[in-house]
């Protein structure tokens, strides 16, 4: 769940403008207002399932399962009244070369619990009603453009090239034709951080258009020093700029000790957005076109942007290399398992327990440590599967004992 803020209590800031001890405390403080509400649903097959599921059940295709939000239920989310909503179109960032991956393979198409990175991006998108999702792509186009069309030829998803390497604000201008004369919104989304999920989407869309404002980003709390832009705030908490880790490595140490960082979610005004990307310029310290430089801009035309701040930032971080990718990994294993113990399946060890793609368990099911499960494999009811088994594409008829060791592969067992 995030909670949304745009400008703080007077109490709870201190004075002092940019000063980085005053805006790391005003930052935790806002983040600290939390609220609980009902998770929106979807269905999968007829059978209710969490929002998250878009990522974890894929028993259709997403394009299928996505959902339009209903305006009378996000008051209950946001606590906050709601018009219609606007449409959108989603930009997805996934051109960029990967070279800390040190791998031939195009860094977005590695995968996350047996999906490439990229397509958790698209698929939460389209659940969450885009109506066109664009994806931006650069190193390796031939090989990703070749897996989305694999995957979403009968979605609305499409691609445009970043031919080099300017920077993030240069990659959304290569998507300017799809939204020049759009008059909804455009949700901007990174292709490298499989575990921000569709409820994170959803509420800053919410959020958004409740506010009516240009442009809204999703910020959190980092305690630890990442290299992420830095979130500048006001002494009245509205948000001034944002300030990239090079650029306050090279010109305002102090801000390193900032502790609200940017994530690099946003919804943006269509119109806003063509002529702000009009207006960066690369004059910073890495000489790149900084998509960031939409917050100052807002601040310009007299409209600063809002914040959503995150819980926490768990599950939000980007991937860049391997080690980062083995942790997007475990985060999403952990979340998969999580709704298994949830729907009544015994895992005796669950962090040694993989499912991953379509799989369905029925309750009572009881996994020994090592299983994998992927494919599309269903287990019935009342069944006990031996440790270090991997089953890939198949059926387990209720009431059956899997021995332990067992592999298969397109079988029905028993």
């Amino acid at each position: 769940m995030v909670r949304a803020f745009r400008r703080a209590p007077a109490f709870l800031l201190s004075s002092g403008g940019g000063h980085a001890g005053a805006n790391h405390v005003a930052a935790q403080q806002l983040c600290k207002h939390r609220q609980r509400a009902p998770l929106l649903r979807t269905f999968c097959h007829g059978r209710a399932a969490a929002p998250d599921d878009a990522h974890e059940r894929v028993f259709l295709p997403l394009h299928d399962l996505k959902t339009r939000l209903n305006p009378r239920s996000e008051p209950a989310t946001l606590g906050v009244a709601m018009s219609a909503p606007r449409p959108f179109k989603a930009v997805i960032l996934a051109a960029g070369l990967g070279t800390r991956m040190k791998s031939s393979l195009p860094k977005v198409l590695h995968e996350v619990l047996g999906r490439p990175m990229v397509t958790w991006a698209v698929d939460s998108a389209l659940a969450a009603g885009a109506e066109q999702v664009v994806v931006i792509t650069g190193h390796g186009r031939d090989q990703v453009e070749a897996e989305l069309y694999r995957r979403y030829a009968n979605a609305p998803v499409t691609t445009r090239v970043q031919h080099q390497m300017l920077g993030t604000a240069d990659a959304v201008r290569s998507a300017v034709d799809t939204f020049a004369d759009y008059a909804g919104d455009v949700l901007i989304m990174n292709g490298d951080t499989p575990n921000l999920r569709r409820r994170e989407v959803e509420e800053l869309l919410a959020h958004h258009r409740q506010h009516d404002g240009v442009l809204t980003l999703l910020s959190a709390i980092d305690p630890d020093e990442h290299r992420y832009g830095r979130i500048i705030r006001n002494p009245n908490g509205t948000v001034a700029r944002i300030v990239e880790y090079k650029d306050a490595l090279a010109n305002e140490p102090a801000l390193l000790h900032v502790r609200e960082v940017n994530i690099g979610l946003y919804a943006v005004r269509a119109a806003f957005l063509n002529d702000a990307l009009a207006k960066i310029t690369p004059g910073n310290a890495a000489g790149e076109y900084y998509l960031t430089d939409i917050v100052g801009l807002s601040v310009d035309a007299g409209s600063p942007a809002h914040v959503v701040c995150a819980e926490s930032i768990h599950g939000l971080h980007g991937v860049n290399d391997r080690e980062q990718l083995a942790e997007a990994n475990e985060v999403a294993r952990a979340r998969r398992n999580a709704k298994l113990l949830q729907g009544g399946v015994t895992l005796v060890d669950p962090r040694t327990t993989w499912v991953e793609g379509p799989v369905w368990v029925e309750s009572d099911v009881v996994l020994e440590p090592c299983v994998m499960l992927v494919g599309s494999t269903w287990i019935g009811r009342d069944v006990r599967i031996g440790a270090h088994s991997r089953l890939e594409d198949c059926r387990v008829a209720p009431g059956t004992f899997v021995e332990p060791g067992t592999i298969a592969r397109g079988r029905e067992l028993p």
